[in-house]
This record gives structure tokens, sequence and C-alpha cells, in this order.
């Protein structure tokens, strides 16, 4: 049960703007902890180091190309400056690696980088559900 709370909770603390579209109160302090921009998420620096890697691919391309390796494209996707990312193209990998790893955020679960995996989940959150 301790295990479900902590997974429950880290995806709280990843989906903060779905939760609070999903409100009709205002809750400063939880809107204190919200990405209030991109780079709150993912770096410049972190960008530029794995630019080389990304090249001038799409998400859809990188999705492709690279997904024989989960942990490696994950991580790519994660790179993704601002302007590359597609909100419903992101949707789609999600719903991807979700399908395959069901319980890829999960205590048990040591084939995935989760701090990756829980990234694109705050970028997707970040991009659909901000106010």
């Amino acid at each position: 049960m301790l295990r479900r709370a902590s997974v429950i909770k880290g995806l709280i603390n990843t989906c903060l703007w779905y939760l609070l579209s999903k409100v009709e109160k205002e809750y400063p302090e939880i809107i204190q902890r919200a990405p209030k921009d991109y780079s709150q998420i993912v770096s410049n620096d972190s960008i530029q180091r794995n630019s080389a890697a990304i090249h001038s691919r799409s998400m859809r391309e990188i999705w492709e190309q690279e997904k024989q390796n989960l942990n490696k494209v994950i991580r790519l996707l994660g790179f993704l400056p601002e302007n590359l990312v597609e909100v419903d193209e992101l949707e789609k990998i999600l719903r991807e690696v979700f399908e395959k790893k069901p319980n890829c955020l999960s205590q048990d679960s040591s084939d995935l980088n989760k701090s990756n995996i829980r990234k694109l989940i705050r970028i997707y959150d970040y991009l659909k559900y901000k106010k």
C-alpha cells in the first residue's frame, strides 16, 4: 500500500496543471509548485547537449527510429525544445509507452527510467493544461 501511495503522490506532483484545470477553487500553494515555463522542466543546457542526437527530427521520427530502445527514446524526447513538441503526438507516444509497459512507474519496475517518463508526463501536462 505504501508503494501505491508513493506512485499516486508522484503522479499528482507530475500532473499539477491537469489537476488545477479540473477544480473551481484557486490553490495558490499548488500553482506556486507548478512549472510556469518550459525551461523549468527542460533546461536549455540539456536541450543543447542532446541536439546532436536529436538532429532535426520530429517527435514521431525519433519515436519510430528509436522505439526499440525505450530508455533512449524517452530520454531523447524529454530533451526536445518546446517548439518541436507536438502535444497530440506526445499523448500518442505516452499511450504507446504505457501500453507496452503498464507498470513502468511502479516501484517494482526497473527496466525503464521512471524520472524520464515522469518528465515526459510533466511536459505533456504543462503544454496541454497550463492556464
